[in-house]
């Protein structure tokens, strides 16, 4: 019988839950986990450590061990939850700049139906700007009058 040592199992399991998902993730996507996941292995095993000094007849390494695993799912979680913040403080920027966006659009585009009336009210009206009318040509043009 092969026997597997905590640590073993731990990393193996680790590996599992963090590669169950590749195919639809990358590793960018986990990084905020991964990386709170490590620093809350460490402050958990210090913790863990520490605590296991203190408390008579305690043993150091399995105190240390047990902090660890604790430490690590709760900088898993923590990291994730840093991660959905995240992405909904981004979803939250890119929707007021698609706000702003389309009230400079719909500006925009009452300025060029202003414009088209305008031309087409001046047009119909035939009244030329007196200061324009010596570039206005008048005279015959190129093209079939009659289509």
């Amino acid at each position: 019988m092969v026997y597997i040592s905590n640590i073993k199992k731990l990393a193996i399991a680790a590996m599992i839950a963090l590669t169950a998902c590749s195919e639809t993730a990358t590793i960018s996507d986990y990084s905020e986990a991964i990386a709170g996941g490590a620093a809350g292995t460490a402050v958990g095993a210090g913790t863990g450590a520490l605590i296991g000094s203190i408390i008579a007849n305690g043993d150091i390494a399995k105190s240390a061990l047990v902090g660890g695993a604790v430490g690590l799912a709760a900088g898993i979680a923590a990291g994730a939850i840093y991660k959905s913040y995240q992405t909904s403080a981004t979803i939250s920027a890119n929707e007021s700049q698609i706000t702003e966006n389309h009230a400079a659009i719909v500006a925009n585009q009452e300025d060029i139906l202003n414009v088209r009336e305008s031309l087409t009210a001046e047009s119909a009206a035939m009244d030329v700007d007196p200061a324009s009318a010596e570039y206005i040509y008048t005279g015959a043009t190129l093209g079939q009058y009659n289509r």
